[in-house]
């Protein structure tokens, strides 16, 4: 009798413990990513050359993703490594900003001094999507 109710308890502890696998769904907004680049000629500069600048026009970067999803610039300034910017590269200062319809790619000396037309720069700007 002793070995039947503990064979029955055995089962019972089984019955009711038995494992649920729980899964989770995770789902991923996939980036975007644009290449352009600047060509040496697209530089403009308006205060006799101290800054350069060039604004990539972006149809993409609406008010929604402007206001809440995350965007990253790199530029290719030595053999195919990309780089994120802002950068300091052999003394000249890359920066960008952001608004509405464009990212601005701003170009100066550290040294804040005049400084010659830059070459062209090969960019990547990947747009990250934040959950809402």
């Amino acid at each position: 009798m002793k070995k039947l109710a503990i064979v029955l308890l055995g089962i019972l502890v089984l019955g009711t413990s038995s494992c649920r696998k729980v899964t989770e769904e995770y789902y991923t907004i996939p980036n975007k990513t644009i290449y352009d680049v600047v060509q040496e000629n697209e530089w403009i500069t308006n205060d006799g050359g101290v800054t350069y600048s060039f604004s990539i026009p972006l149809a993409e970067i609406n008010q929604n993703v402007y206001d809440l999803d995350g965007i990253l610039v790199y530029g290719t300034f030595v053999d195919g490594e990309d780089e994120p910017i802002p950068n300091v590269f052999e003394g000249i200062s890359y920066t960008y900003a952001v608004r509405v319809g464009a990212i601005i790619i701003k170009v100066q000396s550290t040294d804040l001094g005049a400084i010659n037309r830059p070459g062209a720069l090969p960019v990547k700007i990947v747009l990250i999507p934040s959950e809402r």
